[in-house]
C-alpha cells in the first residue's frame, strides 16, 4: 500500500472497491483513512458494523464521525436512537443534522411533527428541507396541502417534487394535471424530442397570450409548461428541463404579477428559488443570476398584501380560494387588479430571508466578475444590488427595526448615485426613495 496516500485517497479506494464487489479490501482502505479521522471513512464503517449485525461498534463509529460535523453520521445516530426507542437522542441528533444543513434531518424532524400534530412545526422543518432541493420534503408539503384542502398549493408542491425525480410525485402529477404524461414517458410513447418540441410550443404560445393581454391563457399555458418540464426533469434527470422548469416557475410569477395577483405569485416563485439553488453547481452562470433575481421578485411579493379585498367587503386568504376568486372575476368582467388585503409586520418580515440571501449572492457574482480572466462586468449586478438592499432597508423600516436599515439604505444611495450619473431617467427616483427611507428611519430612530 502506497503510505503517501492522503486519507481522501485511502477512501476513494474503498470506494473502487466496493464498486467492484471486493467489500474487505475495502474495509482495509476505509480504516487506514479512520486512522487520520477522515469523516467519510468513519461513517461508511459505522455503515458496515451496521450491516454486520454490531450496532455497538457501528455507534462509535458514527460518533467520531460526528465529532467531526459529518451530518450523515448524525443522522444515522439519530435513526439508530429511533430503532431503540430513545426519542429524546432521535430528536437531538436529528437536530444537530439540520442546524448543519442536513435536508434529510430537517424532512425527518418535520415528519415526526406532523406525526405528532405539531403542523406549524412541520411546515418550518419541511420548508427548509424544501429549500435545499429534498423531494420528499416538497412531496410532504405536497400532501399536507392536500389534506388542508389547499389544492393549488398541493400542485405546486407535488410538481417541483417530480421535478427532483420524486417517484410518488410523477405519478400524483398526472393526477393534478389531468394528463398521462408520466406512463407516455415511461414507455417510450412521449420521447425526449417530443417532450422538448411541446415544451418550446407551449412557452411561446404563452408569450403570444400574454403579449396580447390574454392573461388567463398565458397562465395556464404555462402552467402546462411546468408541468410537462418537471416531468422531463423528474423523468430524464437533465439540468436543461430542471433549469426550464424554473424559468417558467418564474414567468407564471410575472403573470400573475402583471394581472395584479401578486399573493399567487409567491408559491411559484418560491418553488423557482429552490429550482434554481439546486442548479448552482451544475449551471452556475445561468441559475445563480436567476435565482438572485427571483429572491429580489420574491421579497417584492411580501410588500404587497396577503390575499384580497372581495367586492363584497370580505378578505380572502388561501392561494386556492384567492385563484379561484381571481379566475372567476377576469371570467366576468368583475377582476379589476390588485385589491389586496392589509400586510402583516410577519408577511413583511418574510422579505428578509429572500434579501439577505440574494445580496450575498449578488456581491459574489461581483467579486467572482472581478476575478483574472473572467471577462465580465461586475458594474451589470449592481442595479440588482441596489434594489435588494433597498428593499431591505425597507423591510427594517416597516417591521420597527429602523436601526438596522442604515447600513443597507446607505449602501443603497452610494449604488444610485453612481448609477444616477449614468441613467438618471432610470435610477432617479429609486435614489429618491432611498433617501426617503433614510429619512423614514432616522426619525423612527429618534
Amino acid at each position: 500500500m502506497n503510505e503517501s496516500l492522503s486519507p481522501e485517497a485511502m477512501f476513494h479506494q474503498g470506494v473502487l472497491a466496493i464498486e467492484a464487489g471486493d467489500r474487505e479490501t475495502a474495509r482495509s482502505w476505509y480504516l487506514r483513512a479512520a486512522e487520520y479521522d477522515f469523516p467519510d471513512a468513519l461513517s461508511v464503517l459505522g455503515e458496515m458494523s451496521m450491516n454486520d449485525g454490531d450496532p455497538s461498534k457501528a455507534r462509535a463509529w458514527w460518533i467520531r464521525a460526528a465529532k467531526h460535523h459529518h451530518t450523515n453520521a448524525m443522522c444515522h445516530l439519530g435513526w439508530l436512537a429511533s430503532q431503540e426507542g430513545d426519542q429524546e437522542a432521535e430528536v437531538a441528533w436529528y437536530r444537530r443534522a439540520a442546524d448543519e444543513g442536513h435536508a434529510g434531518a430537517m424532512r425527518n424532524l418535520g415528519n415526526r411533527a406532523n406525526s405528532e400534530g405539531d403542523l406549524g412545526t412541520a411546515h418550518d422543518w419541511l420548508l427548509r428541507a424544501a429549500a435545499a432541493g429534498d423531494g420528499g420534503a416538497m412531496h410532504n408539503l405536497g400532501v399536507m396541502a392536500y389534506q388542508a384542502g389547499d389544492l393549488a398549493s398541493a400542485h405546486s408542491w407535488i410538481r417541483s417534487a417530480a421535478a427532483t425525480g420524486e417517484k410518488a410525485s410523477l405519478s400524483n402529477l398526472d393526477e393534478f394535471a389531468g394528463t398521462s404524461v408520466y406512463p407516455e414517458m415511461a414507455d417510450g410513447t412521449l420521447s425526449p424530442e417530443m417532450s422538448i418540441a411541446r415544451l418550446q410550443r407551449l412557452v411561446q404560445q404563452s408569450e403570444d397570450a400574454l403579449a396580447a393581454n390574454q392573461f388567463l391563457d398565458a397562465e395556464d399555458l404555462l402552467e402546462r409548461a411546468a408541468n410537462l418540464s418537471a416531468f422531463m426533469a423528474g423523468f430524464y434527470g437533465d439540468s436543461e428541463s430542471l433549469l426550464s422548469y424554473g424559468i417558467c416557475l418564474e414567468n407564471l410569477s410575472v403573470v400573475l404579477t402583471q394581472m395584479g395577483a401578486e399573493p399567487e405569485a409567491e408559491d411559484p416563485l418560491v418553488q423557482a428559488t429552490n429550482v434554481f439553488r439546486s442548479l448552482k453547481l451544475r449551471r452556475p452562470s445561468e441559475s445563480e443570476p436567476a435565482l438572485a433575481r427571483a429572491l429580489i421578485a420574491l421579497a417584492k411579493v411580501y410588500r404587497n398584501g396577503e390575499g384580497y379585498f372581495a367586492l363584497t367587503g370580505s378578505v380572502i386568504m388561501g392561494k386556492g380560494p384567492m385563484r379561484d376568486y381571481r379566475r372567476k372575476g377576469l371570467a366576468n368582467g368583475t377582476w379589476f387588479g390588485p385589491r389586496v388585503s392589509f400586510v402583516s409586520d410577519d408577511w413583511s418580515a418574510k422579505a428578509e430571508a429572500p434579501l439577505v440571501e440574494a445580496i450575498a449572492l449578488l456581491r459574489q457574482l461581483m467579486a467572482d466578475q472581478q476575478l483574472p480572466n473572467a471577462g465580465g462586468d461586475p458594474a451589470r449586478y449592481e442595479p440588482s444590488l441596489a434594489i435588494a438592499l433597498n428593499l431591505l432597508g425597507e423591510t427594517y423600516v416597516n417591521t420597527d427595526r429602523a436601526g438596522e436599515a442604515e447600513s443597507p439604505l446607505l449602501e443603497a444611495e452610494a449604488l444610485y448615485d453612481l448609477l444616477v450619473r449614468q441613467d438618471p431617467e432610470r435610477f432617479q427616483h429609486l435614489l429618491t426613495d432611498t433617501r426617503e427611507l433614510l429619512a423614514r428611519a432616522a426619525q423612527e430612530r429618534g
